[in-house]
């Protein structure tokens, strides 16, 4: 029996008694209740007493049990019901319901006439009431208001973090102020749109602020998408001026008679006044206009005021408490709402945002790269994305303590994934939010606890202030708890309607009928439960989100028929193994054959974005049809679904070895009993989010790929023949043979090796305690191991007409291994004679011959304890390759010793890019960004007001040499050094090391007298590339570090803290952190500007070498740092390379300063006097910032 919908109450119930009569022919009801006042006689076959059996199921055990019994005046009610079949109160609320129908029955005879109303029982009238008492007092301000405020009283705070630049409140301000005046200029007005078509980035950001300063409103326009969709969006759009970069202004196909700005000419706006501007526009003026897609084939232009988003964003930040000290993963394209907040929330509240490059912009290292160094506390993305950052991090806590708000919104949460977040970030607490584009970012939230095991969906959760969500039946009456309904939203929220589209408007904007609340019909289908919480359960339309992104399916049915040979399309949405889910485009040819998914795939991306592309294509005879004669989409679906699960006729079986290994991790990550070598990843299921889990199984398994290169290649034999390294096991490791280029610091020593007494003597040394005793057998066999697995242990260098050139050899067939037994040597003689050894050892190297790496084993006693001597020419390592080096060795011999591991397979994590790789993808960098960007850079500084270090012995100021070095040690209190390490980052978004640079600059500075000075700033050039984050070089062995040159003019403030914040500023604005110097110099294939360069920059000058915590060694570890002297590192009669050096390592809670200075050229009060004054400036700013 139907529910009625529309239908009188007295035909409902005619047809009832109908349906009755049908159905149990001969029960009849007692006439005295057949009939009302007023209305037509009608007799009721109602049965009495009569039961609601579970349907479908033969069973005498009711759900509920009604009886009517009529006594004298009226009816006798009596029910009962299986409460453990319902959710608490459900049965009471159901009964309470049907009696108040009754009631009205017997007391309004007009009620038999019309629709039948369930009125909500009072309990849940209670609950709806309060959830939507959400009435707060609404700001005036504009959406920009709050940036403003902060630039006002923190203009020296970092405001927009990017890999290009960072820019601070202050000069983010000042750009967007120049910008806004020329805007106004030409014609930008109150309720007009600038458009501002940016890669995400920092010139995006100041864009969107100065569109809104001029007075206009901005729409973002991705230059991703194809010409013809942006074309329609300016169009639509009337836009006449388009904010963007100069590269796209050259490049895109723009419309004529629009005015395009290159936002990231810094040349263009020096002329502007760059002054504050004030607002022309109020609050209930545009804001933004974002296009979604359109059922039609024609995007939906949302347009919003100030007034909404801004409740929202204060709304957020008030309650999740967001400050000055938070940071955010900036993870959404300025096109899609989630950006709103990104921008206005986190500069609102005077935050930080942390742009990833736009290569890294789906890369879960990279974003754990910028998590860590930026210290990010605010993650606010789409579920996928998360998903795919734990995936990587893997099951248990890993990387991200700094992380505090995890916001997920924009598509379904899987069930599973809240838990994972808190496995991998303990500190993180994670919301659930929602709401369309039409509802200012979001309208209802969810903080999500802990997650029922019986639930199928997190909650959707309860309106935020000043918004009410409403569950509402086909007559915009409330539905009852656990029924589900329409999805409508009112509030301050909604938007004006869709921009210059008054019929979509109508048909989406609708007033109550009965409140006369303006709402928003949203598509949702949800309902709402007993706590007041609503669950979302699908949607009404062919409206669906993926990853966020808001798609009608209509749309991209629109753009593939479009095509001449495709007769019909319908796209549907599949699952995916992981939980995601991907379009699937099937289509009737017009000649009934299949037509090649790379066309059909141009099609559909010539005309929409590429996230509306379908990742599977499916051709069908016919579409199946429903009764009626419509297509039966389940049905579609379905045939698709047969489609991708049947055994494919081209199937083809891998025939080596690495395409077996990748068959075999493709069908666990799949769930596939098989793949075949030319099955297509995504065609078979995979996604993103399987990507990224399969490339992490891959690595485990010794498979050296990376999430670009199964996007690129998406078959077992182009992945197998693209990427040789996947051709060979991972224990063959003749990866890198013969010539290979030189590193850049390699380059450097080999350059000026002649100007060394004893060039082959500069060595790493580390030597180790054996805890336990140590198989000698079994430690040569795991030093072989080690120096065939890492190339650059077996490198040599050959002088050649034109210098030196590098050459890896074949794998070493004698392990470089000894064993020296001092264990007769009395043991007060044994460090002196353990010294003199090594001593005569690092003399014995040279480089042309090669074999540059050793391990030596000095027997202790005859139970074989002692030292183990790790000691190489710095030329094939650096200290962190000698540390790795040392992990290796101590895990090879763990798996030997346990039969874990054959000579050729140990399990040990997987390599970093080989050296020569990644020296030769830094050479492209060079040559395609460093070098046409930062040649002028490097070759205006103020080199001229830089001069050689004053020295307290002038005749002697040649003789830096090894031997005469001397340290200076100091230290700063545990309790200021915390406030340098934690608080001081958090409260001014100042890092330590370019605290501790500040530093070291104004001691140095107040000892030389000068205004100027350059650092080299020590580090491990593993972060050199982050936008290559495929090139991970974490666990690379070989001389990768780097040096950073920066010139810094001494601050004029007095004040340390206000000193401190100017260099700091000094330092992010020189690009790509000062590394291009080297890299330009060395890697730049310039002679001419090579030779400047060197000419430029005066040396022996200072050395900075911020090295952090020291960690012990691991729990269980048979070796541990030994503290014994292995001799000079370098030749004692050889010059040093700088005349000062500062080394700074944290130990336990304090900072420790190790200065290194010649005493053939300063006194020892020369290097107190500067530690001293360091030690000074940052007692001083830990007072500042108590």
């Amino acid at each position: 029996m139907s529910r009625g919908g529309e239908t009188p109450f007295i035909d409902l119930a005619r047809s009832v008694d109908e349906a009755i009569a049908l159905d149990a022919p001969g029960t009849r009801a007692p006439d005295e209740g057949a009939r009302r006042p007023g209305a037509t006689a009608v007799r009721l076959h109602v049965p009495a007493p009569f039961r609601s059996e579970r349907g479908g199921q033969d069973t005498h055990a009711p759900c509920i049990e009604h009886e009517i019994r009529q006594d004298e005046g009226g009816f006798a009610l009596s029910s009962s019901a299986a409460d453990d079949l319902f959710p608490e109160g459900l049965a009471a609320d159901l009964l309470e319901a049907y009696e108040a129908l009754l009631s009205r029955l017997s007391r309004d005879s007009a009620s038999w006439t019309r629709a039948a109303t369930i009125e909500l029982p009072e309990r849940q009238r209670a609950v709806r009431a309060s959830v939507n008492d959400t009435t707060r007092e609404v700001s005036s301000d504009l959406l920009h208001s709050g940036f403003m405020r902060q630039a006002a009283l923190r203009p020296s705070a970092p405001a927009v973090i990017s890999p290009e630049r960072t820019l601070t409140y202050g000069e983010l301000d000042r750009r967007s102020s120049a910008l806004a005046r020329r805007l106004r200029a030409l014609g930008a007005r109150p309720n007009a749109l600038v458009a501002v078509a940016a890669a995400k980035g920092w010139a995006q950001i100041v864009a969107i602020l100065a569109a809104l300063k001029s007075g206009a409103a901005y729409l973002p326009v991705d230059p991703e998408w194809p010409i013809e969709r942006i074309r329609a969006t300016l169009d639509q759009g009337q836009v006449e001026i388009v904010l963007t970069q100069e590269r796209l202004a050259s490049s895109l196909a723009w419309p004529e008679a629009l005015r395009l700005i290159a936002v990231d000419d810094d040349g263009a706006f020096a002329s502007e006044d760059d002054s504050p501007i004030a607002a022309v526009q109020g609050p209930d003026d545009l804001a933004y206009v974002l296009f979604t897609s359109g059922s039609t084939g024609t995007p939906k232009g949302v347009a919003l005021d100030h007034r909404g988003p801004l409740n929202t964003v204060l709304e957020i930040n008030e309650r999740f408490h967001v400050s000055p000290s938070d940071r955010a993963l900036a993870l959404s394209a300025a096109h899609f709402d989630l950006s709103v907040y990104d921008v206005f929330g986190l500069l609102g509240a005077g935050g930080a945002l942390v742009i990833p490059s736009p290569q890294g912009a789906r890369d879960p290292a990279y974003f754990r790269h910028l998590i860590e160094t930026h210290q990010v506390t605010v993650w606010n993305s789409v579920p996928a994305l998360m998903q795919m950052f734990v995936e990587h991090l893997g099951g248990g806590p890993r990387a991200c303590p700094s992380l505090r708000w995890v916001i997920l919104s924009g598509d379904w949460i899987p069930v599973s994934l809240p838990d994972q977040i808190r496995r991998a970030c303990p500190g993180a607490r994670v919301i659930g939010a929602g709401g369309p584009t039409e509802t200012s970012i979001w309208s209802i939230f969810y903080p999500v606890g802990e997650v029922d095991p019986t639930w199928k969906s997190i909650p959707y959760g309860k309106p935020l202030p000043n918004q009410r969500v409403h569950v509402l039946d086909e007559r915009m009456q409330p539905c009852p708890d656990w029924v589900v309904g329409r999805m409508y939203v009112g509030g301050i929220c909604l938007a004006r309607g869709y921009y210059r589209d008054p019929a979509q408007t109508a048909e989406r904007f609708l007033e109550h009928p009965e409140t006369g609340e303006r709402l928003y019909w949203t598509g949702d289908l949800g309902r709402s439960l007993p706590d007041g919480n609503i669950e979302l359960i699908g949607r009404e339309d062919f409206q669906v989100k993926i990853q966020g992104n808001r798609i009608e399916l209509g749309e991209i049915e629109a753009a593939l028929t479009q095509h001449p040979e495709v007769r019909q399309a319908v796209v549907c949405v599949e699952s995916t193994p992981s939980g995601t889910r991907r379009l699937v485009a099937c289509y009737v040819a017009e000649r009934g054959a299949a037509l090649d998914p790379r066309v059909l795939e141009e099609v559909v991306a010539a005309r929409l974005p590429r996230y509306m592309v379908p990742g599977a294509w499916v051709a069908l005879e016919r579409m199946p049809l429903t009764a009626n004669g419509k297509v039966d989409r389940r049905a579609v679906l379905d045939l698709a679904l047969q489609h991708r699960h049947g055994a494919s006729a081209a199937y083809r079986a891998p025939s080596s070895e690495a395409e077996r290994r990748m068959a075999a991790l493709w069908a666990g990550v799949l769930k596939l009993d098989r793949v075949g070598v030319d099955d297509n990843f995504f065609a078979l299921g995979g996604d993103s989010l399987l990507g990224i889990a399969l490339v992490e199984r891959a690595r485990e398994a010794g498979l050296d790929i990376t999430p670009r290169q199964l996007f690129q290649h998406q078959t077992i034999a182009r992945m197998v023949t693209a990427c040789a390294s996947l051709d060979r096991a991972e224990g063959d490791v003749e990866r890198e043979l013969g010539e290979q280029p030189l590193t850049v610091l390699q380059r450097w020593y080999l350059e000026q090796a002649h100007e060394r007494t004893r060039p082959a003597r500069w060595n790493v040394n580390l030597l180790l305690e054996a805890v336990a005793p140590l198989d000698l057998d079994r430690l040569a066999r795991a030093s072989l191991i080690l120096v065939n697995r890492h190339e650059a242990l077996r490198a040599r260098f050959e002088r050649g007409p034109s210098g030196f050139r590098q050459v890896i050899d074949e794998p070493w067939t004698e392990a470089p291994f000894a064993c020296v037994d001092l264990s007769r040597v009395p043991e007060d003689q044994r460090r002196a004679e353990l010294e003199r050894h090594c001593d005569r050892m690092q003399d014995e190297y040279e480089i042309e011959r090669g074999r540059l790496f050793r391990i030596v084993f000095f027997r202790w006693d005859e139970q074989g304890r002692g030292r183990l001597w790790l000691n190489a020419h710095h030329l094939v390592v650096d200290w962190l390759s000698m540390m790795i080096a040392a992990l290796d060795l101590q895990s090879i011999y763990h798996q030997l010793a346990h039969q874990l591991a054959t000579t050729a397979a140990p399990r040990l994590p997987p390599r970093g890019a080989s050296p020569g790789r990644w020296t030769r993808a830094l050479e492209r960098w060079v040559h395609d960004e460093i070098l046409p960007n930062e040649r002028a850079y490097w070759l205006s500084l103020p080199w001229d007001e830089i001069d050689l270090l004053p020295a307290d012995h002038p005749a002697t100021r040649h003789l830096y040499t090894v031997e005469s070095v001397r340290d200076h040690w100091a230290s700063l209190p545990e309790q200021e050094s915390q406030i340098i390490l934690r608080d001081l980052p958090a409260r001014f978004g100042v890092s330590t090391e370019n605290a501790l640079i500040a530093a070291v600059l104004r001691g140095v500075t107040a000892w030389t007298g000068r205004s100027v000075q350059d650092l080299m700033v020590l580090n491990s050039g593993r972060d050199l590339m982050p936008h290559r984050a495929e090139l991970d070089a974490s666990r690379t062995v070989g001389w990768l570090s780097a040096e950073r040159v920066l010139v810094l003019r001494r601050p004029s403030q007095e004040e340390p803290l206000a000193a401190l914040l100017d260099v700091s500023r000094q330092i992010d604005r020189i690009p790509n952190g000062g590394h291009g110097y080297n890299l330009l110099r060395y890697l730049g294939g310039d002679a001419k500007l090579s030779a400047e360069l060197g000419r430029l920059r005066k040396r022996p000058g200072i050395l900075f070498n911020y090295q952090g915590r020291i960690e012990p060694p691991a729990q269980g570890s048979i070796l541990r740092v030994a503290n014994e002297s292995t001799g000079y590192d370098e030749a004692a009669t050889n010059l040093r390379f700088n005349l000062f050096e500062c080394h700074v390592l944290v130990r336990g809670e304090a900072l420790m300063f190790r200065w290194r200075y010649s005493a053939n050229v300063h006194a020892p009060a020369t290097a107190e006097r500067v530690a001293g004054d360091v030690i000074d400036d940052l007692m001083a700013i830990a007072r500042e910032c108590r």
